[in-house]
């Protein structure tokens, strides 16, 4: 075609039906979108009342162990935080502070696959095309979408570390005892404000960030090599998911821990602290670089224990989802 008649092409008006197929095909993104956020929401609830309440005891010590000062640091021994804690305050105590987990952990765990999903497709980096798929972006969208979940995570981690470091014997800064999650969210409010929730956001940004971009990234790389091939559709049996969640957990919460331990104290005691950088100043300072990795041995066995359950659980439950046709 020349350009002159090029220049009497004119353009085609617009009608009804290119408008309707527009909103037709408007329409189907949402609900894909909805469906997908209906399917991690449900999904996700399933997933987490499985694999928090079976390493929820891992983490009350490992809590009580970042915590442990002087005579107790001697004792830094998980079997001997066990037995003492449930000798002491009965069996009911390993799993203090669990509520709130529990019914905070669907949404963020529906939220931050859907988040991670998301981030995915705008980084372009598709499964399906596993020739050029990469991890390191796949990492990158678990950090994206760990930061994109902190709002509802730092709440929950405040309430949790507040009830799993106290006890009968001990007393928070105004002295006052916390029965149970809803008494203690009631008082720290009363007592220290409502931004007394979001103690330590700076650190939860930076565990959930690093953690999350190695539990994505990791744990899709160990799947590829167990099941020999980063095909997609060549499926990963539930041992395959099983191993590679736990050992994928075990590498993040390797980088992560320093963030944990630092945010664990800073909200369990925010009048000692004023900043990030002041918490990792002291802790060095009294208890040296060590201390950082404080309850390494019971951060190992709940990271293995809960993200292996949790990827063997969401698996599980995502089948037996599809297989229903919801």
């Amino acid at each position: 075609m020349d350009c002159k008649a090029l220049g009497k092409v004119k353009m085609l008006p617009v009608t009804q039906d290119d408008n309707e197929r527009s909103i037709r095909r408007s329409t189907i993104t949402s609900r894909t979108v909805l469906g997908d956020l209906k399917k991690q929401l449900i999904v996700g609830t399933g997933s987490a009342c499985f694999w928090i309440t079976a390493s929820h005891p891992f983490d009350t010590i490992k809590t009580r162990l970042q915590l442990a000062k002087g005579a107790d640091k001697k004792a830094q021994n998980v079997f001997n935080f066990f037995r003492n804690m449930i000798r002491s305050e009965g069996i009911l105590s390993i799993w203090r502070g669990v509520s709130f987990p529990l019914t905070t952990q669907a949404l963020k765990g529906s939220l931050g696959w859907f988040g991670y999903n998301s981030f995915s497709k705008l980084l372009r980096n598709d499964r399906r095309d596993y020739i050029n798929y990469s991890y390191f972006l796949s990492g990158i969208a678990g950090a994206l979408s760990g930061l994109a979940v902190s709002g509802i995570v730092i709440p929950s981690e405040v309430l949790k570390i507040r009830m799993q470091g106290s006890n009968k014997h001990t007393f928070n800064m105004h002295g006052t005892q916390y029965r149970n999650s809803l008494v203690c969210m009631k008082t720290l409010i009363q007592n220290e404000g409502p931004r007394s929730l979001f103690t330590g956001t700076t650190a939860t940004f930076g565990r959930l960030s690093t953690a999350w971009f190695f539990y994505y990234s990791v744990q899709e790389c160990f799947e590829d090599i167990m099941k020999g091939s980063r095909d997609p559709f060549v499926t990963t049996t539930g041992t395959q998911s099983f191993v590679a969640g736990g050992l994928a957990g075990m590498v993040s919460w390797l980088f992560s821990m320093p963030f944990d331990t630092l945010k664990t104290r800073i909200q369990m005691h925010p009048d000692q602290y004023t900043s990030l950088e002041d918490c990792l100043r002291k802790s060095i300072r009294s208890d040296g670089i060590r201390s950082l990795y404080q309850g390494f041995n019971a951060v190992m066995a709940r990271a293995f224990v809960a993200n292996a359950m949790a990827f063997w659980s969401y698996r599980k439950c995502s089948k037996v989802y599809d297989e229903l046709g919801f």
